[in-house]
């Protein structure tokens, strides 16, 4: 028996449905492990900037000049 006109129309349907639910759930999904990266990244970025900080700061004066590019 062949598939009449009903029966694609509902299938075309459905198709359509779920690439519409996956192209959302992939956009969300996407979205979320962005912000996480990003998120992270900046945690990282902070601690380090933290612990540059702690150690330049008693060298950061002019006397201590060659010290801070020796850190550097």
């Amino acid at each position: 028996m062949k598939p009449g006109r009903f029966f694609w129309k509902l299938f075309l349907g459905n198709v359509l449905l779920m690439v519409l639910v996956l192209g959302a759930s992939v956009w969300l999904i996407v979205r979320e492990v962005e912000s996480a990266a990003r998120e992270n990244l900046t945690h990282r970025l902070l601690a380090q900037a933290v612990t540059i900080r702690h150690a330049v700061e008693k060298h950061f004066d002019g006397i201590h000049r060659l010290d801070l590019r020796a850190v550097a």
